[in-house]
């Protein structure tokens, strides 16, 4: 008796089987340990992924490329990091950092699991009186990987209110102040993180835009097999038709002339069949793509969402979004039925010889 296929978690590498570690955005949207890649580089003359079998790099990309520089070009998927590590912090044994108690809180800051007691001691220092503490009761992974607190990236324990975007990092007031006070792009944090937000949306809603044509063509492609197939039964009926007049004469010439129209239709129909996997493959992708920057707006923290928005722009700006069909796709013809002059000829005579055509009159 077959088992049912094991479901794959959402931080599972499919490769390794395990949580993801270094995750890497490869150019379909899926995701792959940075290790895996460059085993997989290694073991194939092709290699793809493994779940859509798109290639990871092309022969050009790759020539003259270490394993290690073409895994390290591909972007980090820093919202899949902040989940892997989320979920083993809360995965982990809930008791107190500093006293071994039963934990009942979590600082975002430190990630230190912490007794109601240990936790009051906590936000009363000095260097960590401004973390951020809550009921780990209340967290799941998601919940935690986005709610992280902007660390500066001078201090790891002071909050970030600036970012500055010709460095790309997130800085306090001291820092903004004393080391970035000429940078032209230093701004709020908050205005930062809602124009990679808003960069983000606008994405999605590409990605959207463009699943919807695809959905659309797709229908449109159902709607042409359709009629294939009842073009396709229409034919046989009307050389049923036809034949059935002298079921004896022509029974041949009946099974000549369905083999032309299935033949004919055939190639439309393969044709079709084509461009609709086509069109499937460029759906996942998208789909990939929009649930991989739906994902990224949402889970990223936020000081990281500037780091992915450039990548996760160039990959959407590098797919294809055109959904168009060949002009011969859009209508299905019937060819038109040529039946062999020369059982033309013989219906006449076996009609003429039945009375059923007069001389000079024939077969239309």
């Amino acid at each position: 008796m077959a088992t049912a296929a094991r479901a794959v978690k959402e931080t599972e590498c499919r490769v390794c089987g395990e949580d993801y570690i270094d995750p890497k955005i490869l150019p379909c949207g899926h995701l792959l340990c940075r290790d895996c890649i460059t085993s997989r580089l290694s073991s194939a003359t092709e290699p793809a992924c493994p779940q859509c079998a798109c290639a990871i790099v092309t022969a050009e990309e790759r020539s003259g490329r270490s394993l290690a520089e073409i895994a390290d070009a591909l972007p980090t998927d820093l919202a899949m990091e902040s989940l892997v590590e989320s979920m083993q912090v809360l995965g982990q044994e809930h008791s107190c950092c500093v006293c071994a108690a039963p934990a009942v809180c979590i600082c975002l800051n430190c990630l230190d699991l912490m007794c109601s007691k240990c936790q009051t001691v906590h936000q009363k220092l000095t260097a960590t009186r401004y973390h951020v503490v809550e009921h780990v009761a209340a967290l799941t992974p998601e919940g935690l990987a986005g709610r992280r607190p902007a660390l500066c990236c001078n201090h790891g324990d002071r909050r970030a209110d600036h970012f500055c975007g010709g460095h790309g990092v997130a800085l306090c007031s001291a820092c903004a102040v004393t080391e970035h006070k000429a940078c032209h792009r230093l701004g709020k944090m908050e205005d930062a993180m809602k124009d990679a937000d808003s960069s983000l949306v606008k994405l999605r809603d590409k990605l959207d835009g463009a699943l919807r044509q695809v959905e659309e063509t797709l229908s449109h492609l159902d709607d042409c097999m359709r009629e294939a197939d009842s073009s396709e039964e229409a034919a046989v009926v009307q050389v049923d038709k036809a034949c059935d007049l002298i079921h004896a004469l022509v029974e041949s010439s009946r099974q000549k002339s369905k083999e032309f129209f299935q033949n004919a239709l055939a190639s439309l129909k393969d044709a079709l069949l084509g461009e609709k996997a086509s069109l499937a493959q460029q759906r996942r992708k998208l789909k990939a793509q929009r649930h991989l920057v739906e994902r990224t707006r949402r889970r990223t923290p936020h000081h990281r969402l500037k780091d992915m928005e450039t990548p996760l722009t160039k990959h959407v700006d590098g797919l294809d979004l055109a959904c168009t069909l060949p002009a011969h796709l859009n209508v299905v013809s019937l060819p038109k039925m040529i039946v062999d002059a020369s059982v033309i000829r013989e219906i006449e005579k076996l009609l003429k010889k039945m009375g059923r055509l007069e001389d000079g009159d024939q077969v239309t």
